[in-house]
């Protein structure tokens, strides 16, 4: 059995790889600026060809991938169902309604819900709505950014909730308690 090789250097490169890129790095260095200037542009011409031929390829590698799904495809479904699919005149309007309203296929003792009360989609709606919004940091109103120091409200709709809170407090202000009224009565 043949030992195993030590090697002084971690191989970085396969033998001829590396050989290239060493020969070129002791050109690199000893070359004057001209040259240094026509080897890049030579490498830059060698790497837009080599991309250009990369595209080609998988350009090639495409079609022919797409020849073959189409090519299952036919075995799958069968050629003359594809081309009763084919002969067919495309009306888009009738496929669009079609899509649009699927024929209900309704499983045996299903019993579809009771639409809602009067008014109440629109609740629901609102709710919906409402709950969304405060949940991505918006007024439950409107689609603004929620004030600072409030959960529910933007700046506008929270100033509207304070001021409609003034005026009820100053009513219950001028209107005497009937409660209390009734007490000193007894």
């Amino acid at each position: 059995m043949a030992k195993p090789q030590i090697l002084d250097k971690p191989q970085l490169f396969e033998e001829s790889k590396s050989h290239n890129i060493l020969a070129a790095f002791k050109f690199l260095l000893s070359c004057s600026e001209t040259s240094l200037y026509n080897f890049e542009l030579k490498k830059l011409s060698e790497a837009n060809n080599l991309r250009s031929k990369l595209h080609e390829d998988l350009d090639g590698w495409f079609d022919a991938a797409l020849q073959a799904d189409l090519a299952r495809l036919f075995r799958v479904q069968g050629r003359e169902r594809i081309q009763q699919v084919i002969e067919q005149p495309f009306d888009a309007i009738a496929d669009a309604k079609a899509k649009l309203n699927p024929p209900e296929v309704l499983p045996e003792g299903y019993v579809p819900p009771e639409p809602l009360p009067e008014g109440q989609a629109h609740r629901t709606a609102s709710l919906t709505y409402q709950k969304r919004n405060v949940a991505e940091g918006k007024c439950c109103v409107c689609p603004t950014p929620l004030a600072r120091n409030s959960v529910l409200y933007c700046e506008k709709h929270l100033a509207a909730c304070r001021e409609r809170a003034r005026v009820r407090a100053r009513k219950r202000r001028e209107k005497p308690c009937t409660t209390a009224a009734l007490a000193t009565v007894r």
